[in-house]
């Protein structure tokens, strides 16, 4: 500061002084050792009270240039606390404020990519803003493959089914032979009557009975896992159906694993 530089040419000016009467007192003794007269004596005598005096002038120009450098330091810090503060301040408040928006926009996309999916409608479009927010994960890469067609819905999958099961067990039962077993086989035809509920047993319209009823209750898991108890003529005439099942309940898995890595995201 200037108090401070005005200090320093002071102090500047009393080591010149300082110098110049060590200079004048070794000329002095010099003198006196060559005549020896008193008048040499007397002006070393006042060159040493002078050096005295300056000395005295600096150590008291030294301890107040101290002083004042510790008070300007102490305020300098006190202020660059202050403005450390308000600083950390204004960052933590534009983090909350970037943390909120983003768990907002995380929850919108969610939201709107569940709604979609829900639905059986494609979600890639909604799937890159997921992608957007949290970057690539394996999940994501793995939901691509369903998200350009959407997967099918579960009453989508129980009302296919159901159109299905007749074809399913035409596909297993005994040929009929002869006039009048055609003519059986085409009343039958006419009437069909299935159990309202699930059946117990091994035979296809057990089978049958007990796929209806998990995806009636949306186990889509237990559906499928009944599915493969059908013999292999009613697998072949619902193979596609089984391949739309087994891509739901790979997709399910995946939306809930997605939803959790966001909820995790959102508290982090």
């Amino acid at each position: 500061s200037a108090k401070i530089n005005m200090i320093a040419n002071q102090m500047d000016d009393l080591f010149k002084r300082l110098k110049t009467a060590e200079d004048g007192l070794a000329q002095a003794s010099s003198r006196q050792s060559a005549n020896g007269t008193a008048v040499a004596e007397a002006a070393i005598e006042s060159l040493k009270s002078e050096m005295v005096v300056l000395r005295q002038e600096i150590d008291a120009g030294i301890g107040e240039t101290t002083s004042k450098l510790a008070n300007e330091t102490g305020a300098l810090e006190a202020r660059i606390s202050e403005l450390s503060g308000k600083l950390e301040t204004v960052t933590a408040a534009a983090s909350r404020k970037l943390d909120s928006e983003q768990v907002v926009a995380r929850s919108v996309a969610a939201t709107a990519l569940r709604t979609a999916y829900d639905r059986g409608e494609p979600f890639a479009p909604l799937l890159a803003s997921v992608e957007t927010l949290l970057g690539s994960q394996p999940t994501i890469e793995a939901l691509r493959s369903h998200a350009a067609t959407g997967v099918m819905t579960n009453d989508r999958l129980k009302t296919e089914f159901a159109d299905l099961a007749d074809t399913v067990l035409a596909s297993v039962a005994p040929k009929e032979e002869g006039m009048m077993a055609r003519l059986m086989a085409n009343a039958k035809s006419l009437v069909k009557v299935r159990p309202a509920g699930p059946m117990q047993g091994s035979e296809p319209e057990a089978v049958v009975s007990r796929i209806e009823a998990d995806l009636q209750s949306g186990a889509l898991t237990s559906a499928l896992a009944e599915w493969e108890n059908l013999p292999e003529p009613a697998k072949a005439a619902s193979a596609d159906w089984s391949k739309s099942l087994q891509s739901r309940i790979e997709a399910d898995q995946l939306m809930v694993q997605l939803s959790t890595f966001l909820s995790d995201a959102g508290t982090q």
